[in-house]
């Protein structure tokens, strides 16, 4: 019986002196720049590379955080970021309202007064060409082809034969000056037959507008830019034939979702803003874009008309998200289930004890 009752002496000992060695408390460290991030050990801060200071009002009960798993509350707070108005202000977060605005955009293309000896010998010899009837009909269709090469189509043709080929030498005809862009691949189906044009030239000195009157429908191997032309108005004769100059180009895309460009993270997979929810906090939100324009980029899903955004220190915001991340990731990990056997003190020792 006394052999009894020492074995059980024997084993609460044990249990008492499992749970406490089980019940040992981490010492916690924080950065006071970004209080979010916590170390068990000292060290220095990730983000900014600040010393961590022990964190004398809590103590984080690894027993707890391992056997238990403390599960967040739901997604959205495990993404949230929360940065106090004193901090918002010394790293200079901004925000905006998402709104429906006119999408605008204006291209700018290099571009040259005219002076184009090869059109003009093409557009002179399919003239002579065709005036001389039958008789020189194979010449003429030799001479449409070189045209067709050029990129002018047949309703093109139609246009140039009716003016004067001099002006592809000239530049002018009186006031009447035509100019030759180039506009990128990317951008061609942007530009309309239309639209407004706006001319800088070397001086600078006064601006000169007109419209895009065609697209030749070549596309050059080398540049990968197709030739726009307009012909415009300068009664100051400041354009002189083989200027270079700056055609900028104005587009109106009409009425669209749209948030600053500076407000877009692009990761490589996801376009992704950082949406406010509270006066100290923001979490991330995956946006699917449209069109791109100078500031502004269109928004087609992912956030609404009204909601509240960072336009800046996103880069901030991207790195405090991360880190909340790789945080999670580690907490959430859980060691292998090993059974606890009572019995087992292997790695326990009791003085006197047999």
């Amino acid at each position: 019986m006394i052999k009894n009752i020492l074995l059980k002496i024997l084993l609460l000992s044990f249990i008492l002196i499992f749970l406490d060695c089980s019940n040992k408390t981490k010492e916690d460290y924080f950065c006071p720049m970004h209080t979010d991030y916590h170390s068990d050990e000292p060290g220095t801060c990730p983000i900014c590379g600040m010393n961590l200071v022990i964190n004398e009002n809590s103590k984080r009960d690894e027993l707890n955080d391992n056997i238990l798993g403390e599960d967040f509350d739901d997604n959205e707070s495990s993404q949230k970021i929360h940065i106090p108005l004193e901090k918002q202000r010394s790293i200079g977060v901004k925000t905006q309202k998402v709104v429906k605005d006119i999408l605008k955009n204006e291209f700018t293309f290099p571009g040259q007064v005219a002076y184009d000896p090869e059109l003009y010998s093409a557009l002179v010899e399919y003239r002579e060409s065709r005036k001389a009837g039958s008789d020189l009909a194979t010449l003429a269709q030799s001479a449409k082809i070189k045209l067709m090469k050029l990129g002018i189509n047949d309703a093109e043709l139609k246009f140039w034969t009716s003016q004067d080929p001099s002006i592809l030498l000239t530049g002018r005809s009186k006031n009447k000056v035509l100019i030759f862009y180039q506009i990128y691949e990317r951008d061609i189906n942007k530009i309309k037959i239309g639209s407004n044009i706006f001319i800088e030239d070397e001086s600078d000195t006064e601006s000169i507008s007109g419209k895009v009157n065609g697209i030749f429908k070549l596309i050059a191997n080398e540049s990968r830019t197709a030739k726009g032309w307009s012909f415009v108005n300068d009664p100051k004769q400041l354009l002189h034939p083989g200027m270079f100059i700056k055609i900028h180009i104005p587009v109106e895309y009409g009425i669209r979702l749209v948030v600053p460009n500076d407000a877009i993270i692009n990761n490589g997979t996801d376009s992704i803003v950082y949406k406010k929810i509270s006066d100290y906090d923001f979490i991330p939100e995956v946006i699917k874009t449209g069109l791109v324009a100078n500031e502004y980029t269109e928004v087609i899903s992912g956030l609404a008309e009204g909601d509240e955004i960072a336009t800046g220190a996103t880069f901030f915001l991207d790195s405090e998200s991360k880190m909340n991340y790789r945080k999670e990731t580690n907490t959430s990990k859980k060691p292998d289930s090993i059974p606890i056997n009572p019995m087992d003190h292997s790695n326990h020792s009791l003085e006197g004890g047999k």
